[in-house]
């Protein structure tokens, strides 16, 4: 009791309307319901009857002309002698099948895959060739250009032995005298190279005047500020 009784002032406090409901089971039905329930969908039906007094040919005509045509109509049926005749058609459509069939040579594979690699070999054969000719010219071209080096060598040493010592005398003479030179030998040529120091440079600026070095030095200063 005490708990129904809390139960009912904590419903009351939410909705004063609910606690006032009567108690009683509202999953009743009135007296005698099921038993009345088939006489009252039977009058329903009978209130719509009007509406389903068409003929059922009539109504399908309506919805589906096609469908009302095949109505008495066997449609399960095939032409006279369609099987004798489909015997037939099926032994020609066979043979045609079978003398139109195309035969596959099975070693046609193999003798393109033949065929590829003897191309490969050839193609393969012909750069080898053709890079053996490179090889061999190159060396022939390096031999001919030493040859004639060396015959360029002896020629100009033929040609000093000719020459009278007096003529080498005076051409020496001409030659501006530096202490330092040095003495390489590049491909095969013999060069002679001077070596630099603040007197040589000293002595190789004597015959330059000071009005053409300040023109010099006017002109580069103008080139580096462009």
């Amino acid at each position: 009791m005490t708990h129904d009784t809390d139960i009912e002032k904590e419903l009351r406090a939410l909705s004063p309307t609910i606690a006032d409901i009567e108690k009683r089971d509202i999953f009743s039905v009135p007296e005698g319901y099921f038993n009345d329930f088939p006489l009252g969908i039977l009058a329903q039906i009978k209130l719509q009857e009007p509406e389903m007094d068409k003929p059922a040919l009539e109504e399908i005509s309506e919805l589906s002309p096609v469908l009302a045509a095949l109505k008495g109509k066997n449609v399960f049926e095939v032409p006279g002698g369609y099987f004798q005749a489909f015997l037939e058609k099926l032994a020609d459509k066979r043979k045609q099948e079978t003398e139109g069939a195309v035969i596959v040579d099975i070693n046609r594979g193999r003798k393109r895959v033949w065929r590829n690699y003897a191309v490969a070999a050839a193609v393969l054969g012909i750069v080898g060739i053709a890079a053996l000719f490179f090889l061999v010219n190159n060396s022939g071209r390096e031999n001919f250009a030493a040859d004639i080096k060396s015959k360029e060598i002896h020629l100009v040493e033929e040609q000093l032995v000719k020459i009278d010592d007096a003529a080498l005398e005076t051409y020496l003479s001409g030659i501006p005298e530096f202490s330092d030179w040095d003495a390489e030998v590049d491909d095969g040529y013999p060069s002679v190279f001077l070596k630099l120091d603040d007197n040589n440079i000293h002595d190789l600026f004597l015959d330059i005047s000071d009005n053409t070095l300040e023109a010099y030095e006017k002109d580069m200063a103008g080139a580096a500020s462009l």
